[in-house]
């Protein structure tokens, strides 16, 4: 697991306004993290539930709501 790569996702969906809406309409922007399948599908699909599995942090786990949504 790589969840390094999961919260750097996750922080720059929160800082990013514009790579938060290209990572859910173009889900390719991930290639360049280094991520399993599970934490690539949970990104795509906004899946707070399966990150708080993963062990990201609290904090960040919020940073899944904006993925999509133009700020």
């Amino acid at each position: 697991m790589s969840l390094e790569q999961v919260e750097a996702v996750l922080l720059a969906a929160r800082d990013r306004p514009t790579f938060a809406l290209q990572l859910a309409q173009a889900p390719a922007i991930l290639t360049g993290y280094d991520l399993t399948p599970a934490e690539r599908q949970a990104l795509v699909d906004f899946d707070v539930a399966a990150l708080e599995d993963m062990g990201v942090a609290k904090d960040l786990v919020g940073a899944a709501s904006v993925i999509g949504r133009p700020r």
